[in-house]
């Protein structure tokens, strides 16, 4: 339609000035009038008809040309031009006609060619300069394009084509400025240039408010939704907005509106029908959800992209195996999708099969080269996969007057998106009140990580552990101390462990001087219901000691999450502890010992990418040990900043509830890490993208 309206223009440029005679002029005016209606197929029969008694006529030839190419024949209209430059290169209007016949046939570059070549002879014609930047217009090349127009303007500045090209320039040129490379306070500041003309344009009010959202400003995005005319679009949009800015109640409320405003307008938009959908799934409501899921598949049999609807809701359910079939369903038809290219991606980073999600993501990457979105997946991958290093201080101490201080560096290396290796050396000090050294240890590890398949790893590792002591002259030797740990993920939130380590007792100074070694078998389940918002840990422990003493232990803790930001929790947790052989004299070691405790939980996260986490941890309980029972008080601050590919984190905590291997003592801890992503990418990285390449 744009495009119509442009070439009626141009044509009224040159046509009379072609004419034979005027009598002829006469005899075709029914036929210019076609043309510059719009009626173009009458005009390609008029000009048929007018061709059979004057078939070397110029000027009927150009206009059936124009008739042909307008009518969809684009590559027809071309030979008819073409041939007409043979016959005379140097005229204009066929010059004119044949450039723009390049843009009826969707080939820009060919166009921009030869409006340029035009323009070199004649650098102030109108007519080339509009069609120049409609080329470069639709060539994407919005910059080139938003020159042209405004020398097209120079030469004519009141030319209503010309202006409404303009228009549709700017949009295209901030929609690339202000989505693909983001620099939004320039696409915001050339949006505001359509308004100057036009404060009401809808098209340009639509583009605004989502350069609004993009740029986080989102009460002046929600005011600039409001003012669109479709109160539809205004209340989807504005809820997508609300959204964002994190409140999903009045996102719903928004939601709503556009499906009602839609229905009063007549309408059964799908799209809106699907954002309704999608703020059920922001707010928590997948019961809900989940029937008008199945309501909207019966109205939309065969639509394909109830495909996305489907996937996205199983998402949010935790089930990616069904979003992963619904995705690679709905690509098979559509394999440039964003959000089916990306949403099989992070189903797969789901299932822990992060080869395929690289591949997905890089898939992805081919067609929406700086989507933002897809960058921030793929950062997120990056992080998890490049070499890390790891450095950390501790001081604690027990209410027997015994402390220690350590030191750990580790590092891990992922040589593919399977394998991982680690390795790390730690140094311990103990000492005594009094700040005499009485003991050391230093240990030096090593480990290797493998993803076995479809959500299953393994993890194994061995330590080589020295004990020394300063004011004696024993030899304690070296341990070495393996461990292993199977992983499968049931689904999204429910993680199974299972696994076998052995090491020393180090909770203070006695017990390592005992040279108490360990061997534990352990179960793990950490399970989360995202509905509910409830959540559950439980470890089970069976430990032989070195003596010949064994331990039984089993923690479990339940918990309800608060709010959508779930930035609250509080539950309770339960501990219980027993020895095959009570010896109080070596280590705490009770027949029986429980412990009850309520907690609560508080995180905060900024929303920046130097963001500021902040735990705050807090429990009340009580705890029995062979009849005795005494009241316990527990808590804990951890605050991490993160900038760049530095994380700094300081940690403390106090306690007096008993420890597990060790006497019930007070104690306290302080901490400081610091850690660092040593590469921005994977070592690997390259690789994949060499397949994708290929």
């Amino acid at each position: 339609m744009r495009h119509n309206k442009v070439t009626k223009r141009v044509f009224s440029l040159w046509v009379f000035l072609t004419l034979g005679s005027l009598g002829m002029a006469q005899e075709m005016n029914e036929g210019f009038d076609m043309l510059q209606e719009g009626r173009f197929a009458a005009a390609k029969l008029f000009f048929e008809e007018i061709l059979t008694t004057y078939p070397e006529n110029t000027t009927a030839l150009i206009c059936y040309g124009r008739a042909v190419g307008l009518t969809g024949d684009a590559e027809k209209a071309l030979g008819i031009f073409e041939q007409l430059l043979a016959q005379d290169s140097a005229n204009l209007e066929v010059q004119l006609n044949r450039a723009e016949a390049f843009l009826w046939a969707r080939e820009p570059g060919k166009a921009i060619v030869a409006y340029q070549h035009i323009l070199a002879s004649d650098s102030t014609l109108f007519a080339a300069g509009l069609g120049l930047a409609n080329g470069y217009s639709m060539a994407k090349q919005y910059d080139s394009a938003y020159r042209a127009i405004h020398r097209a303007l120079e030469a004519n500045p009141i030319d209503p084509q010309a202006m409404l090209s303009r228009k549709y320039i700017v949009l295209g040129y901030a929609n690339q400025l202000g989505t693909v490379d983001y620099q939004l306070d320039k696409a915001l500041h050339l949006i505001e240039t359509n308004l100057d003309r036009d404060p009401s344009d809808q098209e340009t009010l639509q583009l605004k408010a989502l350069l609004l959202l993009l740029d986080k400003q989102y009460a002046a995005s929600i005011g600039t939704y409001a003012l669109l005319a479709d109160s539809t679009a205004a209340y989807a949009g504005q809820s997508v907005v609300y959204h964002l800015a994190g409140k999903d109640r009045i996102a719903l409320q928004m939601a709503e509106k556009a499906l009602r405003a839609d229905s009063i307008a007549g309408g059964s938009s799908l799209a809106t029908a699907k954002q309704y959908l999608t703020a059920l799934l922001w707010n928590g409501r997948y019961t809900q959800a989940g029937a008008y899921l199945a309501a909207l598949k019966k109205a939309h049999q065969g639509v394909l992209s109830m495909l996305l609807a489907e996937a996205s809701y199983a998402t949010y359910l935790g089930a990616y195996t069904v979003s992963q079939d619904r995705y690679l369903s709905y690509l098979a038809s559509d394999t440039s999708s964003f959000e089916g290219n990306l949403g099989l991606a992070d189903a797969y980073h789901a299932q822990s099969m992060d080869r395929a999600a690289y591949l997905q993501a890089l898939t992805a990457r081919r067609y929406y080269q700086h989507q933002k979105d897809l960058q921030q997946f793929l950062t997120k991958l990056h992080r998890q996969h490049s070499p890390q290093l790891r450095g950390r201080l501790l001081l604690n101490g027990s209410s027997d007057g015994s402390y220690n201080r350590s030191y750990l560096m580790e590092g891990q290396l992922n040589l593919s998106p399977e394998v991982s290796v680690n390795a790390g050396y730690e140094e311990k000090k103990y000492f005594r009140s009094g700040g005499t050294s009485s003991l050391s240890s230093q240990k030096a590890s090593a480990g290797v990580g493998y993803q076995l398949g479809k959500r299953t790893s393994v993890k194994g590792g061995v330590s080589f552990m020295q004990l020394a002591n300063p004011t004696d002259s024993v030899d304690y030797g070296a341990a070495v101390l393996p461990q292993v740990t199977l992983s499968h993920q049931v689904h999204r939130y429910d993680q199974l462990q299972i696994g076998y380590q052995s090491g020393f007792q180090n909770f203070n100074i006695d017990l390592i001087a005992q040279q108490l070694k360990t061997h534990d078998l352990f179960v793990r389940n950490n399970y989360y219901h995202k509905g509910l918002g409830f959540g559950s840990y439980t470890e089970l422990f069976r430990s032989y000691n070195s003596d010949g003493n064994r331990r039984n232990l089993l923690f479990t803790s339940l918990y309800q999450n608060f709010g959508r930001k779930r930035s609250f929790k509080a539950g309770l947790n339960y501990l219980r502890l027993s020895f095959a052989r009570q010896l109080p004299e070596a280590y705490f070691s009770p027949e029986r010992h429980q412990q009850v405790e309520l907690f609560s939980a508080f995180n905060y996260a900024t929303r920046s990418e130097k963001k500021t986490e902040i735990l705050l941890e807090s429990a009340l309980g009580r705890q029995w040990s062979d009849g005795r029972a005494e009241f316990t008080l527990r808590g804990q601050l951890a605050v991490t900043q993160h900038f760049g590919r530095w994380k700094a984190k300081a940690f403390g905590a106090y306690s007096t509830a008993a420890n597990p291997s060790g006497r019930g003592f007070t104690y306290q801890e302080l901490g400081f890490e610091l850690s660092f992503q040593l590469t921005a990418r994977p070592l690997f990285f390259k690789k994949l993208e060499g397949q994708i390449k290929k």
